[in-house]
C-alpha cells in the first residue's frame, strides 16, 4: 500500500517542486508494471485533488474509486477541540467552549479553526501558549487556575509583542 497524502502538490500549480510531473510519471509506473495487488490512496483537499487528476491522462483511470468524507460539524471539531485539551491536562472554563465555537463560526476577533482537526491542534497550540502566559503572571496559580482554558486564551492576541521588550508570540 502506498498512502499520498496531499497528493495535489505533486501537480504543477500545487508546489514550487518542480518534481512533480516525474513522481507521477514513477507512480504510472509503478502501478502499470507491479505484478502484485498494489493499493495507492491519494488522499488530500477535494477541489485541489481533482486538479491532480487532470494532470495527467493516464492518472484518473488508475484512481477508479473515491471516497469522499464530509467535512466535520462545528458540534464534532467542538469536541474535538475539547478531547485535545483534555489530552493536554486542560479544562474549559467559563465561556471557552462558545469562544471555540464563535471562532469555527467566523464571529471571533480572530478565527483560529478552519474545519479540520489539523486547525484544532493549531488552536491547542496557540490557546497553551496564551494560557501558559496569562498563568505565568498569576503570583501564586491555583492548580485549577493551572489547568483552566479561558475564552481569552482561544482568541487574544498576544498581551505584548517584541517590539515592545517582552517574549512576544512565537505561534
Amino acid at each position: 500500500m502506498l498512502f499520498i497524502d496531499e497528493a495535489y502538490a505533486l501537480t504543477p500549480g500545487g508546489s514550487h517542486n518542480s518534481y512533480g510531473p516525474e513522481a507521477i510519471a514513477e507512480l504510472l509506473r509503478l502501478m502499470e508494471d507491479t505484478e502484485t495487488d498494489l493499493v495507492v490512496i491519494a488522499a488530500g483537499v477535494r477541489q485541489q485533488d481533482e486538479g491532480l487528476l487532470a494532470a495527467n491522462p493516464g492518472l484518473a483511470s488508475r484512481f477508479p474509486t473515491t471516497v469522499r468524507f464530509p467535512d466535520y460539524s462545528e458540534d464534532e471539531l467542538v469536541a474535538i477541540f475539547e478531547s485535545m485539551a483534555s489530552a493536554a491536562g486542560l479544562v474549559l472554563s467559563g465561556d471557552a467552549r462558545e469562544e471555540v465555537r464563535r471562532a469555527l463560526a467566523g464571529d471571533s476577533p480572530r478565527r483560529v479553526l478552519r474545519q479540520r482537526p489539523a486547525s484544532c491542534a493549531t488552536c491547542i497550540d496557540r490557546a497553551t501558549a496564551l494560557q501558559a502566559e496569562r498563568v505565568l503572571a498569576l503570583p501564586n496559580p491555583t492548580s485549577e487556575e493551572i489547568r483552566a482554558l479561558l475564552p481569552s486564551d482561544i482568541v487574544a492576541s498576544p498581551s505584548h509583542t517584541p517590539e515592545e521588550g517582552g517574549t512576544g508570540q512565537y505561534l
